[in-house]
């Protein structure tokens, strides 16, 4: 089901939490209380659904965080060895 807005389907009634299972509250304009957004937030890494605020505060976004910051060692680890390599190269070079 979806909200109409100016006769269009729009935002859904009603969303769940595809983490928890929560209904996932929609944004609304403080000034006219109007809703500007009901789609949640994307739930990745955790699922490929959509998750509420607090499911995005405590689960998304450290997964997240978690995978650049593993991402990160893999590249630093991947540079020392390409700098080993590059190094030993030059000693061969050097002995030749």
């Amino acid at each position: 089901m979806t909200t109409v807005i100016n006769g269009k389907d729009f935002f859904p009634k009603e969303m769940r939490c595809s983490i928890k299972g929560c209904y996932i509250e929609p944004l609304r304009d403080p000034k006219t209380n109007e809703i500007v957004w009901a789609g949640g937030n994307n739930a990745e890494p955790i699922n490929d659904g959509r998750c509420c605020n607090d499911c995005n505060a405590k689960y998304v976004i450290p997964a997240r965080l978690r995978a650049i910051e593993e991402q990160d060692r893999r590249d630093r680890r991947l540079q020392t060895l390409n700098d080993t390599k590059k190094y030993l190269d030059d000693i061969s070079k050097e002995e030749d």
